[in-house]
């Protein structure tokens, strides 16, 4: 149990999320270690009843890698329809298993014969029953067994009628506790079906004793606190389908009024047995508290069903739908829970109605309803005096005039408590600040000027946390404009740091360490960047609620950082678990980061050809067609490393000038990284195309650009162009410098492509091979292309 002891604690108020997760990483990692010390069999019954939290915990366990080395056994009730088809769908989906279903067909004579003597010599019933059993059991195990105890009836042919036959046959008081448990749909404690059937503990252990022996009861002990249960569904059915409508009501009024009275309530089970009693708004108290205890347990399907129950009867309890749309937010349904907080909103004061409002623009914009997210953005801003501004130029306008204003101003700011600031301007930080972090993965011109919208009204209200916040924004999008500005950028971080000390309610520490990273991957100091953005993420999964996004967007920086150091073990690795992760949160924009961009390589260094394109083509479909988003960059990339991976140079070349335009009004190419980035990227598929002209134009604006990266991907690119006989100082050089950038990923494919079809090459091949590729020589093709490839 010490994976499980030594799983970190969580911090107060850390996002239950995040929790959730490592509780089940911990179980992964236990049953994995189990699995080590030997054979490891892991049994789960009645898979059929299983509820969605529970596909969660299996969906990690099987789907995250390395998934533990064990037999799973599933059993599964079936009726004559067979497997239900939702559930196989579930059981295909945990990709680590190999599914081998195994049904149980009818006993044999044989075997049923023998299992009739057994049973008939045990119970001491006459031996001549048994030919008929055999006969008329058909090969079903319980029904030979449910004959064999209740006896011949010639004209029964049915395992329902047998039950019941049998549960007639039991004294007034002992088919009392057999209804009441069989009428609810969980165990029952002990107490409170005794209280419920009117008997004294003494008298209910007696005739419960009867009902264990007859095997129509299971329990887990003899004391009051101890549970009972029906032995099996079927009796379930049985019994409780035999009971008039009015019998079924009295009886569950009876277990719900002896539930009310124990000492350990059962909110859940008070919540079935009301609303079956007709007492809907005390069903509907109990179900609401059930939900919470749900909550606090993670279990947030479990929560959401009971809040809907509970929204049934209390269709306009605010808080309720709040509750609820929290609950579908655990569960991954954000456009689900996007429209609960629509609905909260409608029924708020307007102060409370525009935090609802930002809240279900957050959830649409993250499950990917970009456009619903919009809607409910321009509301919030609207709401407080602000607007979202439709066209890229008149944000790109915007922006410079909120510069401006910051530049002549500058960050002076007079120190108020958050009690001094007015509520109605705290109001309108906060939702330039919410409209700003929802636009920035999706549109970065509109979410900068925002952002610069914010800082202003920060400044002007003098809160530190507030103003932390913002100037550690602000030093991120200073750092972005490039190297020159690194010195700027981390005077503005600092600046941050030190507000956020100041602050009354100390703000994320991970937040800031992953803005620091952020800050250094944009000056192209990537390894400083590495180790910060690292540190960010750890503490950020310990941390409050509300941090998903700067989870989401320190992973994104910290993948792409890996593949440039060459730490593509790591970054195989995580893309699969984060992909699982996003899907399972309906984090539909980090999901589609994780299938793009420079992750898509995760397929092609499986040499999976067909599923990176797989990835490219559905990754966007459905996503809003507006503009021209982060997004659409990041399928770019992966479709041109695609085409350059399959020798294709002229499709390369092709969708990189089709796009270019685009990439260019959208001011994506105003972060330096990013335009470098894209630089070689077209100079690469221009080199592939034959279209030497366009490629040094690229190559001699990244030799301009003046920053780490881009120096050494201006040295891979040069030597790629390089003609065979270009001479060792070129190729030696270029080694140095990538060398001293720590961009291992093209040192090695420049070594890879220095020494082809020369002994030297070994060691840059087995590098690639450990790395987790499966085919060098196209990878590194990706990487440094040959002038006209086109092999399609």
């Amino acid at each position: 149990m010490r994976a499980v002891a030594m799983a970190q604690r969580p911090e107060p108020g850390a996002d239950p999320v995040q929790v959730r997760l490592r509780l089940f990483e911990a179980l992964r990692r236990l049953l994995a270690n189990l699995a080590l010390k030997g054979p490891l069999v892991l049994v789960l019954e009645d898979l059929q009843w299983a509820g969605g939290d529970t596909w969660a915990l299996l969906s990690h366990l099987f789907r995250a890698q390395p998934s533990p080395e064990m037999l799973v056994v599933f059993t599964v009730r079936v009726d004559e329809r067979g497997v239900d088809e939702v559930l196989q769908r579930r059981v295909a989906e945990l990709a680590a298993l190999s599914v081998k279903w195994v049904g149980l067909p009818p006993l044999r004579g044989d075997e049923s014969r023998a299992l009739a003597r057994h049973l008939l010599e045990r119970l001491q019933a006459p031996a001549a029953w048994l030919e008929q059993i055999v006969a008329d059991a058909s090969g079903n195990p319980l029904l030979i067994d449910a004959m064999a105890r209740g006896g011949l009836l010639p004209s029964t042919r049915s395992l329902d009628e047998l039950l019941l036959y049998r549960v007639e046959a039991l004294d007034p008081a002992t088919r009392r506790i057999l209804e009441l448990v069989c009428l609810s749909n969980a165990p029952l404690v002990q107490q409170a079906v005794a209280t419920a059937a009117g008997l004294d503990l003494k008298t209910f252990n007696t005739r419960v004793g009867v009902l264990k022996a007859a095997r129509l009861v299971r329990t887990t002990g003899v004391r009051a606190l101890d549970t009972i249960d029906a032995f099996q569904d079927r009796l379930r059915v049985a019994v409780t389908g035999a009971l008039s409508a009015e019998t079924r009501t009295t009886l569950h009024q009876a277990v719900a009024s002896a539930l009310q009275g124990s000492a350990v309530p059962d909110h859940e089970a008070m919540a079935y047995h009301w609303a079956r009693a007709g007492h809907a708004e005390r069903a509907a108290a109990h179900a609401e508290r059930a939900a919470d205890h749900a909550m606090e347990r993670l279990a947030f399907e479990r929560a959401a069903r009971l809040y809907g129950d509970a929204l049934a009867v209390r269709p306009a309890q605010v808080s309720l739908h709040e509750r609820l749309g929290e609950a579908l937010v655990g569960a991954g349904r954000g456009a689900e829970a996007g429209a609960v907080f629509d609905r909260a909103a409608e029924l708020s004061d307007p102060v409370q109605a525009l935090e609802l409002t930002r809240r279900a623009a957050h959830e649409f914009m993250r499950s990917g309803h970009i456009d619903q997210g919009l809607l409910r953005l321009a509301e919030v801003l609207s709401s407080v005096g602000e607007r979202l501004i439709e066209s890229p130029l008149g944000a790109l306008v915007s922006l410079l005039i909120g510069r401006a204003i910051l530049w002549v101003r500058g960050l002076k700011f007079t120190e108020r408590t958050i009690k001094q600031v007015p509520a109605a301007e705290l109001l309108r930080i906060d939702a330039t600040w919410a409209a700003s972090e929802a636009l920035a993965p999706v549109d970065v011109v509109r979410g900068a000027y925002l952002q610069a919208r914010h800082t202003i009204l920060c400044l002007r209200a003098g809160e530190p946390q507030r103003i932390a916040r913002a100037l550690a924004v602000e030093a991120v999008l200073v750092g972005s404009e490039g190297s020159a500005r690194y010195v700027e950028a981390k005077a503005l971080y600092a600046r941050a740091v030190e507000a956020a000390a100041r602050a009354s309610e100390r703000g994320s520490h991970g937040y800031l360490i992953g803005i620091e990273g952020i800050i250094e991957f944009h000056a192209g100091l990537l390894p400083a960047a590495h180790q910060r953005l690292a540190q960010a993420i750890k503490k950020l999964q310990l941390e409050g609620r509300g941090m998903r996004f700067e989870l989401a967007n320190a992973r994104l920086f910290l993948l792409v950082t890996q593949f440039y150091l060459g730490n593509l073990k790591q970054l195989f690795a995580a893309v699969p678990e984060l992909i699982h992760e996003s899907e399972r949160l309906g984090d539909r924009f980090a999901l589609t980061s994780y299938r793009l961009n420079h992750c898509n390589t995760y397929w092609l260094a499986r040499d999976d050809v067909r599923g990176a394109a797989a990835q490219v083509t559905g990754a966007l479909s459905g996503w809003s067609p507006r503009g021209y988003q982060t997004l659409h960059y990041y399928a770019l990339l992966a479709s041109v490393q695609l085409a350059l991976y399959t020798g294709d140079g002229r499709a390369a070349h092709a969708r990189v000038r089709a796009e270019w335009q685009r990439l260019e009004r959208s001011f994506l190419l105003r972060v330096q990284a990013l335009r470098i980035e894209a630089l070689h990227l077209r100079g690469r598929a221009a080199w592939a195309a034959c279209d030497e002209r366009d490629a040094r134009r690229c190559l001699k604006q990244l030799q301009a650009e003046r920053h780490p990266l881009a120096g050494g991907l201006a040295a891979a690119l040069e030597v790629a162009m390089a003609p065979p006989s270009g001479g060792d100082a070129l190729w030696s050089g270029a080694e140095r410098l990538l060398a001293e950038q720590h961009l291992e990923l093209l040192l090695q494919a420049v070594r890879f492509r220095r020494w082809e079809g020369r002994e030297e090459q070994a060691a840059p091949r087995q590098w690639f091979v450990e790395q987790g590729v499966v085919n060098p020589e196209a990878f590194v093709a990706m990487l440094l292309p040959s002038r006209g490839a086109s092999g399609g």
